[in-house]
């Protein structure tokens, strides 16, 4: 194990026991069910309480879970490949995978047991390594996974000749929507982008209720057919970083047929599909709030309007860009963070990203009935 990252090393402590010890497993189990829902943070503490605590907890102790870095993303993907994995490595059921850190600081000496070194530069092969180890991963543990958040900066949109060559190896130089058939997942948020064969390409979660797309991606235009076999049971989609009819591909006549009078969907979008929430890309100053849709403005507004059953939220007002690239790469790192925070909420039972209100909303306010600090959990 020499030279590996120490993010899921926790050696079995030779203290004597605690008081804790002194309690009922079953009883323990219980409390560390309900504790072990922040990323790993006090899983990984359990693990050096005490031999007795170490072996009560080991099968929840990584029921949520957070990897920051291509590399630590590859040491887990070792991990699970070994011949005797931790008993509760397989039955993690809040996942989140990015490929930088999320922290304000990526001092490798920071106490926090959590918080990781490794920037987005570390996964230097175009991606299709890290888009690897991610399956191998989800494919993995997909029997036990409910939440998954996915935040991969270093993937770029492929080319149309990196398609051509590429698509023919086994390293695919893009990230489907789902990668492998995840049979008990009830909400992704996805920030990476996303190209149509994306969506041709992903496999299914049938119980799949919540997704949010949160970065700049190329949407299909039959976004609401695909989405439909993907995932049929999907009830809400959040679609964030939409700039224009470009980007928006088949959203507006997802929208469209969501709204209809009648309720006949047609085969079109999700059976179930009840709630759609739009939110725009980050926009300079000189293009102003306006213009924040491009030329979807219109057609979003139109949808509002005959949007009876409140069904579709737009937020009209993008977060503001100076004219300089370092205020545009603050304005994603926070949103990264933010993103991590939602999750977050979400194990808490609080609504994270899926705000209420229908119609035009001014501001994306109000979205988090408890704010987390992040850098607290990086």
């Amino acid at each position: 194990m020499r030279g590996l990252p120490p993010l899921f090393l926790s050696p079995a402590p030779s203290t004597p026991p605690a008081t804790m010890d002194k309690l009922p497993a079953e009883l323990l189990l219980d409390i560390f069910s309900y504790a072990c829902n922040d990323g790993g943070y006090t899983g990984r503490a359990l693990a050096l309480v005490s031999k007795y605590v170490y072996a009560v907890s080991e099968h929840v102790r990584y029921q949520s879970v957070a990897v920051y870095g291509a590399r630590h993303i590859e040491t887990l993907s070792f991990r699970l490949t070994s011949s005797h994995p931790d008993a509760g490595l397989r039955k993690i059921r809040h996942l989140l995978l990015s490929d930088r850190s999320l922290s304000s600081s990526s001092s490798s000496s920071s106490p926090n047991p959590q918080q990781s070194n490794v920037t987005s530069s570390d996964g230097g092969d175009g991606g299709g390594q890290l888009v690897t180890n991610i399956t191998f991963i989800l494919a993995a543990i997909a029997p036990h996974l409910e939440t998954l958040l996915l935040i991969l900066t270093t993937l770029r949109k492929p080319t149309p000749l990196a398609l051509s060559v590429l698509s023919f190896l086994s390293d695919l130089p893009f990230l489907p929507l789902i990668p492998t058939d995840l049979p008990a997942l009830r909400e992704l948020t996805i920030a990476s982008p996303l190209i149509p064969l994306s969506f041709q390409h992903s496999k299914k979660a049938s119980k799949l209720e919540r997704l949010h797309i949160a970065t700049h991606t190329e949407l299909p235009v039959a976004l609401g057919q695909l989405l439909r076999r993907i995932a049929p049971g999907l009830t809400h989609l959040r679609v964030s970083s939409v700039r224009g009819k470009t980007d928006g591909g088949g959203l507006f006549g997802l929208l469209e047929t969501l709204v209809a009078q009648g309720g006949d969907t047609k085969g079109k979008i999700p059976k179930h599909l009840r709630r759609v929430i739009v939110a725009p890309r980050p926009a300079t100053r000189s293009r102003g709030v306006s213009r924040v849709f491009g030329t979807l403005s219109p057609g979003l507004k139109s949808v509002c309007e005959v949007d009876t059953m409140g069904r579709v939220l737009v937020v009209q007002t993008a977060d503001c860009l100076k004219e300089d690239k370092d205020h545009e790469k603050e304005l994603y790192n926070r949103r990264y963070k933010d993103l991590k925070g939602e999750w977050l909420e979400r194990l808490l039972g609080n609504p994270g990203c899926w705000i209420e209100g229908s119609g035009f909303k001014s501001r994306d306010e109000g979205k988090r009935g408890l704010y987390v600090d992040t850098d607290d959990f990086s």
